[in-house]
């Protein structure tokens, strides 16, 4: 048996992750930039709203869009990246010894 637990996310695979992350992120985003453009159903003036805030039955309920929903998953999958290379920075920063950290980053105590 070994007295260090076994460690589930190695370096590499942090970094796959990372990687596949960006990729995806740039696909959707690709992907968006050629969707064909719909164009807006509402050509009419908006109907003034009550004050008491009711809603209007005759106006369609507000949707996100498949295009908005794509540019969002594209966002995520960017932020999901940038943190798993964070990940991977913080391991390989506390890999430094603590002696050598502490001479690297002006702290001589």
């Amino acid at each position: 048996m070994s007295k260090h637990a076994r460690n589930p996310w190695p370096n590499w695979k942090i970094a796959a992750v990372a990687i596949a992350c960006g990729v995806i992120g740039a696909a959707l985003f690709l992907a968006y930039a050629y969707m064909p453009v719909t164009t807006s159903a509402s050509t009419q003036p908006a109907p003034s709203k009550t004050p008491a805030r009711a809603p209007d039955p005759t106006q369609a309920p507000a949707d996100i869009g498949l295009g908005n929903l794509i540019v969002l998953m594209g966002l995520v999958s960017w932020a999901t990246g940038l943190a798993f290379l964070g990940w991977l920075g913080y391991r390989m920063y506390m890999r430094i010894p603590a002696w050598r950290r502490r001479k690297f980053f002006g702290r001589s105590y």
